[in-house]
Parts: structure tokens; sequence; C-alpha cells
């Protein structure tokens, strides 16, 4: 069980370091509510108002997230996507809260 509390406060100039981010990119994060404290002090230190782009894998995410977002009660720009990779191909499908998916065209993956 992770004791976040002190986490947090052992990182307290980690988090009074945000005061000036303008975006927040989510990739690869599952939203369940034992980080929900991290993600809490990092709306503390920036604000409900930036914009947040945030990344989903299973449709269970989802639930996790919006149950998030309400509760902290985020007011900027949300964009929730999802990133596949099929047959060598990358395509990302952004849902925008209350709109219709915009499905970026297919690109070829770069592997390194």
């Amino acid at each position: 069980i992770k004791v976040s509390s002190s986490i947090i406060h052992q990182n307290l100039d980690f988090f009074n370091s945000l005061s000036d981010i303008e975006q927040v990119i989510v990739y690869g994060h599952s939203f369940y509510e034992v980080d929900w404290p991290y993600m809490e002090e990092i709306v503390k230190h920036i604000g409900i108002d930036k914009p947040w782009a945030i990344s989903y894998h299973v449709p269970e995410d989802l639930k996790r997230i919006d149950s998030f977002v309400k509760k902290i009660d985020l007011n900027g720009d949300l964009i929730i996507f999802n990133k596949m990779v099929r047959e060598g191909f990358h395509r990302t499908i952004l849902f925008l809260l209350t709109k219709l998916p915009i499905v970026l065209p297919a690109m070829p993956c770069v592997q390194r």
C-alpha cells in the first residue's frame, strides 16, 4: 500500500516546480484511485484550468478517468485518446468530451 502523503511530502520540491506548467499530457496511466493523490497534488500546483490530454488503454480506464475529472472538477480543455498499434501502423483516436471522435490517419510506426 502506498503512503501517498509521505511520498508527496518527500517530493514537494518537484510539485512546487510545476507552477508554470501550461498543459498536462498523461500517457500510459490507468487512473486507479491509489494514484489520485499525486494527480490531485499536480492540480493543486497548476490549477484546474489547464488543458489535459489523457491516454487510455482499455474501456475501464475511461470510467476511472471520468471519475477523476469529475472529482477534481477540471475546467480546461480535455482530450482523451487511445493509442493503438496494429500491423505496423499507428493510429490515434481522440475523444473530445461531448463531441464525436476525431480519428487521425494511420501512419507507419518508427521503430528504433
